[in-house]
């Protein structure tokens, strides 16, 4: 039997299915018979053989059908009486541990390979699906604190005086990419530090803007970046700001940093530009981009 892959994650209890029409009953029937042959063939096949069955055969399943819809009135029945009644996060829940509960890997063991400053190789051995033992290669931050979170990235959003949204982002050289690299305000968590701590200071540095703990309005929990690779995680800070709290950045000898406002109606086409003109766009940023833009289709 062939393992489910495909969740519903809505929080909702499963709706009855529809019933079947008196064809497709009749397909299901036969459909072992053909079972060998290319699916475009069973379809065309059992779809003839429906076309030249007797209109008596054909009301053996009109009345299957029948039944089906009127089962089917029962259960909708009594799913809209449940649906008044369900806990939506408890089903919600429910649905997550369903997925989570299919997957047997866990780690097995590490060993560094190679460490320097900032970063390390780490050969990592775990626990596949099929609960075989399996070497895998990773890299990790050496720099990671008590707080287990190794940064913070900052989604400010800022008012200014004409009363527009703009998104704060920065424009700095990446080493690795190679090029210049436009993303969210970001720097590592000090150890002692917490993410809003750090938020707020690395936010000081490299852009200048001041900002408080009242302007903060979602802290996310700690995220992955890139978990192919690394371990490597980030806090995601949601802040809303006001122009007037713009100041002077206090970057370290080595930082050359930018800040760039960019109006949240044209941030999509903003990025784009900027990808074209040789700069690599963060990812995070792209999705942030691409989420406004799915919203403003949804509302239309």
């Amino acid at each position: 039997m062939k393992e489910e892959h495909i969740f519903f994650i809505d929080g909702n209890i499963p709706k009855p299915k529809l019933p079947l029409i008196p064809y497709l009953i009749f397909a299901n029937e036969h459909r072992d018979a053909y079972k060998d042959k290319p699916m475009v063939v069973m379809a065309k096949e059992i779809g003839m053989k429906w076309k030249n069955s007797s209109k008596e055969e054909q009301l053996v399943y009109q009345k299957k059908s029948d039944k089906l819809k009127e089962e089917y009135k029962v259960q909708l029945e009594k799913y809209n009486e449940d649906l008044l009644k369900t806990d939506k996060m408890k089903v919600l829940q429910n649905q997550i541990g369903s997925v989570l509960g299919h997957f047997k890997s866990k780690p097995i063991s590490k060993k560094d390979v190679h460490s320097q400053k900032w970063l390390k190789m780490v050969d990592v051995k775990y626990q596949d699906h099929h609960q075989k033992p399996t070497p895998y290669e990773s890299v990790e931050r050496t720099t990671r604190g008590s707080s287990a979170i190794d940064g913070v990235d900052i989604l400010a959003i800022v008012d200014t005086y004409d009363n527009s949204k703009h998104l704060l982002l920065t424009v700095q050289y990446r080493p690795p990419l190679e090029a210049l690299a436009i993303e969210f305000p970001t720097g590592l968590v000090d150890d002692g530090e917490t993410a809003v701590e750090a938020a707020i200071r690395e936010l000081k540095e490299e852009t200048g803007f001041e900002m408080e703990e009242s302007n903060i309005k979602r802290i996310s929990p700690a995220v992955c970046l890139e978990p192919s690779m690394t371990n490597s995680n980030t806090k995601l800070i949601y802040a809303n700001l006001h122009e007037s709290q713009m100041g002077d950045q206090n970057l370290e000898e080595s930082e050359f940093i930018k800040i760039i406002l960019v109006p949240l109606s044209i941030l999509l086409d903003t990025l784009d530009k900027f990808q074209d003109s040789g700069c690599i766009v963060d990812g995070k940023v792209y999705a942030y981009a691409l989420g406004l833009m799915s919203s403003s289709f949804m509302k239309e």
